[in-house]
């Protein structure tokens, strides 16, 4: 059954999850794989004295599975709140800007504020469980998340599938309509999306040589990289790409002979995530 079934689009985190390195709450495993809720066999246990006679069994209501926490790493901090220097290490930026300072040289000896890092928003577009039900049962799932893996926010309905924060944690609980039926949960997984990121980098001189240009938003994987050139008559050149990385493109302008020629990078595009 699927939870939540989303367009896929660039995928950050997927994963099915081993049911066995989950905390759990009131399950038992059965010979299937399946972790069914249990049973409620204590005297004490039983709403009312009679509920004992007549065969019927209850399962218990609030029974649990707690998924290990998903670390995002820090790849999903949002690309307003810091800068890639040339060798390709990231930096948190100020929240002084340059125009807060009167004069220049201002700017010298004066301890800068960090900024302090937003997450880029996420999207669960599958969260899928694999389950059966005996009678009438359901399952429903509510995650958190965190920024530190410290102090969590409060638990949502997947419902609300859009979230930001680095730590998630999941939990599917398994629920009996009437106390009576059940649940078991095979398996489960997951996977979450982020949004697209652009980036435009403009008017960079060439040389008949390969040049390399250094992307200054942290990407996870590009996919695609668009170079408007033209060589130094002012006509359009051929543009042609030699590598293509996560951090960096080399390319270089050709003439119809297909010879490395001088002219400018009007505009390059990079998309990815």
């Amino acid at each position: 059954m699927s939870v939540v079934d989303l367009p896929r689009k660039n995928i950050l985190y997927e994963r099915k999850v081993d049911l066995s390195e989950c905390e759990k709450q009131y399950l038992w495993r059965a010979s299937d794989g399946r972790y069914w809720i249990e049973e409620i066999q204590r005297l004490g246990e039983y709403a009312r004295f009679s509920d004992i006679f007549g065969g019927t069994v209850f399962v218990y209501g609030d029974a649990e599975i707690r998924l290990p926490v998903i670390d995002l790493g820090e790849n999903i901090i949002d690309s307003s709140c810091y800068y890639v220097r040339a060798d390709g290490t990231i930096h948190i930026l100020s929240v002084e800007k340059l125009a807060d300072f009167t004069h220049f040289a201002d700017i010298f000896g004066v301890h800068l504020t960090p900024m302090q890092p937003e997450y880029a928003k996420q999207l669960f577009s599958g969260v899928v469980v694999d389950y059966e039900t005996r009678g009438t049962g359901y399952v429903e799932i509510r995650y958190r998340t965190s920024l530190d893996n410290v102090i969590y926010g409060t638990w949502k309905n997947i419902s609300e599938a859009q979230f930001t924060g680095r730590y998630v944690e999941i939990a599917v609980l398994p629920r009996s309509v009437d106390g009576i039926g059940t649940v078991g949960v095979r398996s489960v997984s997951v996977t979450i999306d982020v949004p697209d990121i652009e980036e435009i980098i403009e008017k960079i001189p060439l040389k008949p040589e390969r040049k390399r240009i250094r992307y200054k938003r942290k990407f996870a994987e590009v996919r695609s990289v668009a170079l408007y050139t033209q060589d130094e008559n002012g006509q359009q050149a051929i543009s042609n790409i030699i590598e293509q990385t996560n951090e960096y493109v080399d390319m270089c302008i050709l003439n119809a002979e297909g010879n490395m020629i001088s002219g400018l990078l009007q505009k390059a595009v990079i998309r990815g995530y």
